[in-house]
């Protein structure tokens, strides 16, 4: 037996409280943020697709899945299909009458989505976010927001990764007196500033709560107000934790402050500096980049002293941390994940 999918999960949720308004609004948010892979009546040509339409009762379906190996093991063969993002087969549905067959047959989250409700979800997808211009005059910690918002904000940032430097969750006071609460992007990628502003207009759309407001602002990194959001707003993960985390240096000595034991290393800033730390901790070593380096991008291996001048090119002349072999027996990872309340969860 698979694991069950995110879908699933809010499927499942879902079905044990039907009288939820809240569960089934976050199953539809899975559905639209979700990759659905749509049956296809034949090979696509260009941009053009016509996807396979079953009648069922007085109305006609189009099937969707999940998995690509659930619309495998339903068609017994090799079907054509599109990969396509929840919210854009809504769209594509949406005033044509036909409804949307979830994973029919070969998951516990199969379920008929009527016409009527493919309409509901491409409307409410398509609401943006209205616009409007306010001074801040006073950021303050976030108070009262309900755990039901904050989960559905925490979803959505998620899926963002990459669009911001970072989003801080503040009250605020407007010149005027009026009050409310403010996620403030810092640094947004240009161009991102309407898909984000969307995003968090959905969350609140979504999370089944009432009257739910939050003000979306975008400031540069050199404005005075992130400052000021970075002192009082709620931010996941805080801007300390993603300075060690993104900086193999500062990681390095994180952990070693705290007690910790790390591979024998050494800071490099120049080609000096990188012949001393081979003096110290020997030729058998790697030189890494302190920023932006992953699966061995921004990583020279060394074998003897003579490898210095070719890895201090080869990674760019960076700012770097040469580190040295360690001899194992085995090796494991531990992911370990704290939550704003304090409690704890690891995996190994």
């Amino acid at each position: 037996m698979t694991d069950p999918t995110p879908l699933d999960l809010a499927h499942a949720a879902m079905e044990a409280a039907p009288e939820d308004d809240a569960a089934r609004l976050r199953f539809y948010e899975r559905l639209a943020d979700g990759e659905g892979f749509l049956l296809l009546a034949g090979a696509p040509e260009g941009e053009n697709v016509e996807p396979e339409l079953f009648d069922v009762a007085d109305a006609r379906f189009v099937l969707v899945f999940d998995r690509e190996e659930r619309l495998a093991r339903f068609t017994g063969r090799i079907s054509p299909y599109v990969a396509l993002s929840g919210r854009a087969i809504a769209g594509m549905l949406a005033g044509q009458g036909i409804g949307l067959a979830v994973n029919p047959e070969v998951a516990p989250s199969q379920i008929l989505i009527p016409p009527e409700a493919v309409d509901w979800l491409a409307e409410t997808l398509s609401d943006g976010p209205a616009e409007a211009e306010a001074r801040p005059e006073e950021i303050t910690a976030p108070r009262g927001l309900p755990e039901a918002l904050l989960t559905a904000l925490d979803a959505k940032l998620a899926s963002a990764g990459g669009l911001a430097r970072f989003a801080y969750l503040a009250g605020v006071t407007y010149t005027g007196g009026a009050r409310g609460h403010l996620l403030g992007f810092v640094g947004a990628t240009p161009g991102a500033e309407p898909a984000l502003a969307r995003a968090i207009n959905e969350a609140l759309t979504f999370s089944g709560l009432e009257a739910a407001a939050l003000d979306v602002a975008f400031f540069a990194t050199s404005d005075p107000m992130a400052a000021t959001l970075a002192r009082h707003g709620l931010v996941r993960p805080g801007a300390e934790a993603l300075r060690v985390a993104q900086d193999r240096l500062a990681e390095k000595r994180f952990v070693c402050d705290l007690g910790g034991l790390t591979a024998p290393f050494a800071p490099v800033e120049s080609l000096d500096d990188l012949e001393a730390a081979i003096e110290t901790i020997g030729s058998r070593a790697i030189l890494k980049t302190n920023r932006m380096g992953y699966d061995g991008k921004g990583q020279a291996r060394l074998s003897e002293p003579g490898d210095a001048v070719g890895a201090w090119n080869a990674i760019g002349r960076q700012s770097a941390i040469l580190e040295g072999f360690v001899t194992f027996a085995e090796e494991f990872s531990v992911i370990l994940v704290r939550g704003a309340d304090g409690a704890m969860r690891f995996w190994d």
